[in-house]
């Protein structure tokens, strides 16, 4: 079985009054209400002044029915009223709003009215001291809890007897509730016990209980009335809802979040720096070791067509070998000693050594022609000794020219060989 909800229309009237005092004629305080409490005695006159009260307070009322969608039968019915802001946008909720009549249809319905009612009063109703008696501490619990709005009232809420229990009365107040979240605003209800469980589960919160011992007037136990409120939902009221201060916390969330971001921006811009220095670190030892090679290329070249004596050769050696050592060396100072950097400079020094090597082997083998073709022969006696003090890496140029005249002794020769 499926229920849908529906808005009113005047001729729902037959509908809705077997619905709203078949559900009223439950209640021993409402029954206590009238003269004659039966079905046959007051749903006539319920139907005569329904379709008026439909179309009265169009701008500030909101009604809407379920149906049971196999028969058609109205099961529920639900009245709300809007707060006076919400009502004069004009466009709150237009579904629930009935649709106006025309001139000739409001007179019919105004006169059906004004014939089953008395000085504003239902026909049948017991008038008297009970009536001001038993609703004079409602008025003023409604008045004190209505300061604190505005609320999207839930002015009257029923459910055919027979189909009690299956999610009827849900549906309608639900449907109101969407509304308040909507637009931020909270919610009132006036409830019986039968209802109370009903809006606890939905969110409402009790916040004054009136009980009225009316037995003086034939009560048999006193009339419990429950007013709640509930706050609309921060999930469809959006992000800032009506309480100020959860409205400046959320913005203070708010603003913490940005400034995160900012700082995970900040964060990735000085990695990007990071990046761009660590690409022109690479770029200029690549230059270096360009600059490596020009010098050694030279050096042969200049080596090869020049005749260069031995402490020449150191010179020339020195600016070779320890230019590249002083470089990193600079390097070093100035960009910090990382354990990636160190690693990467030892890698660097692996290469610049090996070069270092492979020169002085070039340069070693080449000066031996040159000596030899000027005259000089290696010194056998030194030469075990000597090569350790003088090696790939000299300490100093004296040492270096003392290891060379050691190493090499000058053959007597014609002096055209020369």
């Amino acid at each position: 079985m499926a229920f849908i909800i529906q808005p009113c229309f005047p001729e729902d009237a037959p509908g809705l009054a077997t619905t709203m005092m078949g559900a009223r004629l439950t209640d021993p305080h409402w029954r206590c209400l009238w003269e004659n409490p039966s079905t046959e005695s007051i749903i006539p006159g319920a139907i005569k002044r329904i379709p008026w009260t439909l179309m009265t307070s169009t701008e500030t009322k909101r009604h809407q029915k379920v149906i049971d969608v196999e028969t058609g039968q109205v099961v529920g019915y639900a009245r709300w009223s809007l707060p006076p802001a919400m009502a004069k946008k004009g466009d709150v909720w237009l579904e629930a709003q009935v649709a106006e009549m025309t001139p000739a249809d409001r007179a019919v319905y105004e006169k059906q009215y004004q014939e089953n009612t008395q000085n504003g009063q239902h026909i049948g109703l017991k008038g008297g001291e009970m009536m001001s008696y038993r609703s004079r501490p409602l008025e003023e619990a409604d008045a004190r809890i209505m300061l604190g709005g505005p609320f999207l009232t839930l002015d009257y809420l029923t459910t055919d007897p027979s189909f009690w229990r299956r999610g009827i009365g849900r549906m309608l107040v639900q449907s109101g509730l969407h509304i308040a979240d909507q637009h931020g605003i909270k919610t009132y209800v006036m409830s019986e016990t039968a209802g109370l469980k009903l809006y606890l589960s939905l969110g409402f919160q009790l916040v004054d209980t009136v009980s009225v011992d009316y037995s003086q007037y034939g009560g048999t136990e006193p009339v419990v009335m429950y007013f709640l409120v509930r706050e609309p939902s921060q999930a469809e009221s959006g992000l800032f809802v009506r309480s100020n201060s959860s409205s400046y916390f959320l913005l203070f969330l708010a603003l913490q979040l940005l400034t995160f971001l900012n700082f995970l921006n900040f964060l990735n811009f000085l990695n990007f720096l990071n990046f761009l220095n660590f690409l022109n670190f690479l770029n200029f030892l690549n230059f270096l070791n360009f600059l490596n090679f020009l010098n050694f290329l030279n050096f042969l070249n200049f080596f090869q067509f020049f005749d260069l004596s031995s402490h020449q050769y150191l010179q020339l050696h020195h600016l070779i070998v320890a230019g590249p050592h002083k470089r990193i060396q600079l390097c070093q100072e100035r960009m910090g000693k990382t354990s990636r950097m160190e690693s990467l400079i030892e890698h660097i020094q692996c290469k610049i050594d090996a070069m270092d090597v492979l020169c002085q082997k070039t340069m070693n083998r080449r000066l031996r022609q040159i000596m030899e073709d000027m005259g000089y022969q290696m010194n056998v006696n030194n030469i075990n000794t000597k090569t350790a003090t003088a090696g790939t890496k000299y300490g100093n140029e004296e040492s270096m020219n003392s290891a060379l005249d050691d190493d090499w002794v000058l053959v007597a020769k014609d002096e055209d060989s020369f």
